[in-house]
């Protein structure tokens, strides 16, 4: 039997058609599907070598060949017509709430093509609906659900008619006319025993890969209302043990160069000790391995945060959801946002890439709900390495939430943000959702006590004007003392002024928004709601001249290899992409660490201020302040300028003059290129 595994489409954010290209395909493998991987080598165990097929370079795929008008636009149509060329005996389809639409088109678009090719579908999402979509799609054969390491290779022999169908634990399937549902599979309660995922099947470029995703564990052993993660795993906690995650790690780099792991696991943190162990086996392993995970803010502290942060791990993900205490008893997460905070903190201070995840749109949400919730978000973006998100809720199909929802669910243009925007809302979609909420509830609206429009229009006004002008949030939200929604509805009522009745998502991510932004801070909130401010009018003046720097094209182009070299007198230094010198009369780093002091500065800092600013693919900035003479070196560093004539341009502060001027010039330009702010090239 020939199988193919399709990877469920996971990607979040729209492409263009050739912007990008092989970087975004190359960047496919950090999210290559952990659990198809696990269960193809399981195959792999049984004699059966399986195809695996990545949507998601479908999506790519398709992109260019639309541009090249070899495509039509239907990117369903598209797949099933590459994947039945195939000619695969079985195709098993991962599934996950925000693309199963596209999914369920793409199968029955396959069947069509391919009528005695077996469909079955996998994943979360077919787990939790597996009757109602039996039901509803004659042309989906079998559904496998929850973990599929005993069950699909016992579907397969079936299949082949080695066994009874009746007989394979965990599937769902069709006998005439009724959907039979045998009862579950047994957990994998030895995940050392497992295989190690097959990476050497997944498609595209293997070797070179830095980051590479490994499973750390299962299960969640926490009932929150609105996460299904639970269920699929039946709240089974299980780690692999330090020893067998490592050996995976050693195998992942000698054979694809993977140095940087994303360790998965929803709730890595869960026993103390294990976490313990785990780091001292990494620490003892004397590898330069760093590795990201997920955690529960109340099961760290900033010790367990130190020894982590010695283990490696330089990225963690906190689901907080809500800065309301209130709500966090709603929705049974729990947690102590005070707390929370500190620990935010804490990963802070141990340079650690920490995502802070929330959510609005919950029900039971009132104004001052949502205050905190946002407020906490904003709070957190003092530090550098915290990477925000705020999501609107989705009724996720089985969960609690959703059962106590279901009849008052209804179905609204405003569609729930966690609908992956890569993916067109076509016509055929819509009503394919129309015509199935019991399958599709996460795209439908919740009833709110607030307008949902309203907090639509909040979540992308916060996330993006945290993306483009991020410390300039940050002083607003310090500023306006607990009212930031009374700043948002200031904001919504200078629109109605200038003209601007409707504002489509889309608008938020365009830089046009950061532009109506700074004019709205300029022209109205230091004008009329706070003309005393001293740290959003210090932000102001640093956005606005980064900004103007930043439109500025060179017309050069070439760049070397940051930090590259040592500076020879035919050397060009050249500032180093996405790397900006600006010049401001306020100090701003003296704003910048009042606010991390959580503090508002009582005066403006005058004085000049010279700032070397690197933008990060995500919008962040880092800034460094430097001293005159490095601030001079940059301005002359253009690609165009040789080391020697900057060595003769050079204007030498008295205090270095005792020195060579070739050396405190090459001693200044290498020191600029170990920070990574300028490449050198020869001529």
């Amino acid at each position: 039997m020939k199988i193919c595994f399709v990877g469920p489409p996971s990607l979040t954010e729209p492409a263009e058609p050739s912007v990008g290209y092989r970087d975004e395909i190359a960047g496919l493998a950090e999210m290559a599907p952990i659990g198809i991987l696990t269960l193809a080598a399981v195959l792999e165990q049984h004699g059966l070598v399986p195809r695996i097929v990545d949507l998601n370079r479908f999506y790519y795929d398709h992109l260019l060949a639309r541009a090249a008008g070899h495509a039509e636009e239907d990117l369903c149509a598209y797949a099933a017509a590459r994947l039945a060329r195939l000619g695969d005996d079985l195709y098993a389809m991962g599934t996950i709430s925000s693309s199963y639409p596209l999914t369920v088109r793409i199968a029955r678009e396959l069947k069509r093509l391919r009528p005695d090719a077996a469909i079955v579908l996998g994943g979360p999402q077919a787990s939790v609906v597996d009757v109602p979509t039996l039901e509803a799609f004659q042309f989906i054969d079998v559904i496998v659900r929850g973990e599929a390491e005993e069950s699909l290779p016992a579907l397969l022999r079936a299949l082949s008619g080695q066994r009874a169908l009746d007989s394979v634990p965990g599937v769902t399937y069709r006998c005439g006319n009724r959907v039979m549902r045998n009862p579950n599979a047994s957990v994998t309660v030895d995940l050392d025993a497992l295989p190690i995922p097959a990476f050497h099947l997944y498609p595209g470029e293997k070797r070179g890969c830095p980051t590479l995703a490994l499973e750390l564990g299962r299960g969640c052993p926490f009932a929150c209302k609105f996460c299904s993660t639970n269920d699929f795993f039946r709240r089974n906690f299980r780690l692999k043990s330090p020893v067998r995650v490592i050996e995976q790690m050693h195998f992942a780099n000698a054979a694809y160069g993977a140095v940087k792991f994303d360790l998965i696991h929803d709730m890595f943190t869960v026993d103390r000790r294990k976490v313990a162990a785990f780091c001292h086996a990494m620490i003892e392993s004397k590898t330069n391995y760093t590795w990201y995970c997920s955690a529960r803010t109340d099961s760290v502290d900033d010790d367990l945060i130190a020894l982590m942060s010695a283990a490696g791990c330089d990225g963690i993900f906190f689901g907080i959801e809500t800065g309301s205490p209130r709500l966090q008893k709603v929705i049974d997460k729990h947690l102590d946002v005070g707390k929370a905070a500190a620990v935010v903190d804490s990963t802070a201070r141990h340079n650690m890439s920490t995502t802070t995840s929330m959510i609005i749109g919950f029900p039971e949400e009132e104004r001052g709900d949502v205050e905190a919730t946002v407020g906490f978000l904003i709070d957190s973006c003092r530090h550098d390495p915290i990477k925000p998100q705020i999501h609107m809720l989705a009724a996720l199909a089985e969960t609690p939430l959703h059962s106590r929802y279901r009849d008052k669910l209804v179905l609204d243009p405003v569609w729930s943000d966690f609908y992956g925007e890569a993916w067109t809302h076509d016509s055929e979609s819509r009503q394919l959702i129309a015509d199935h909420p019991e399958l599709f509830p996460n795209f439908y609206v919740l009833p709110l006590s607030e307008d949902r429009d309203y907090l639509q229009e909040l979540r992308n006004f916060v996330l993006f004007g945290l993306k483009r002008c991020r410390w300039m949030i940050v002083a607003l939200q310090a500023e306006c003392r607990g009212d930031f929604l009374g700043l948002f509805d200031q904001w919504l009522r200078w629109n109605i002024e200038q003209g601007r009745t409707e504002r489509p998502p889309v608008y938020y991510s365009d830089i046009s928004f950061a532009d109506d932004l700074l004019t709205f801070v300029g022209e109205h909130y230091l004008t009329k709601i706070n003309p005393a401010s001293v740290a959003t009018a210090g932000m102001l003046r640093y956005q606005i001249a980064l900004r103007t720097t930043t439109e500025r094209s060179p017309d050069f182009l070439a760049h070397g290899v940051p930090g590259s070299g040592a500076a020879q007198l035919t050397s060009l230094p050249n500032i180093a992409e996405n790397v900006y010198l600006i010049d401001l009369d306020v100090d701003v780093i003296a704003i910048r660490e009042a606010l991390r002091r959580r503090e508002l500065p009582a005066q403006m800092p005058w004085g000049p201020c010279s700032l070397a600013v690197r933008l990060r693919p995500d919008r962040r900035a880092d800034l460094l302040q430097l001293p005159p003479l490095a601030a001079q070196l940059l301005r002359m560093c253009d690609g165009r300028t040789s080391f020697k004539e900057i060595v003769n341009r050079m204007e030498i502060p008295a205090a270095f003059r005792a020195i060579p001027t070739e050396e405190v010039a090459r001693l200044g330009v290498e020191t600029l290129a170990e920070q990574e702010l300028i490449t050198m090239m020869s001529f």
